[in-house]
């Protein structure tokens, strides 16, 4: 996904690269929070549950082993990247750009996740 491995020095790069990647594939609603988990009972509970637990790994294959402990049993891709914004972007604040919430709604179709 990322030519760039998160090491907790240059997460402002790592990202803006991350989210372009993930919007490419229209998953950077995993990672902003815009497309949210369904209720337990929904038919679209098992598409959300694959997409996310594609996200997650994409996400956890670039961020460096020695950060992996923390992101370890997280369960949502959103929860990774904002454990992962909190931790390393106020050394890079000024620069760092903010990520925009959108309040839309998106479901995977078909059940399926590309």
């Amino acid at each position: 996904m990322s030519p760039i491995i998160l090491d907790g020095e240059n997460y402002t790069n790592w990202s803006r690269v991350v989210s372009n990647a993930l919007k490419s594939k229209t998953k950077f609603g995993f990672v902003n929070g815009d497309i949210t988990e369904p209720n337990p009972t929904s038919p679209d509970v098992y598409a959300w549950e694959k997409c996310n637990s594609m996200v997650t790994a994409r996400l956890y294959n670039v961020i460096e082993r020695k950060l992996h402990g923390s992101v370890t049993y997280v369960e949502t891709a959103y929860q990774i990247q904002t454990d992962m914004k909190d931790r390393y972007s106020q050394s890079n604040e000024i620069k760092s750009p903010s990520i925009e919430k959108r309040n839309h709604t998106h479901r995977p179709r078909n059940n399926k996740c590309e």
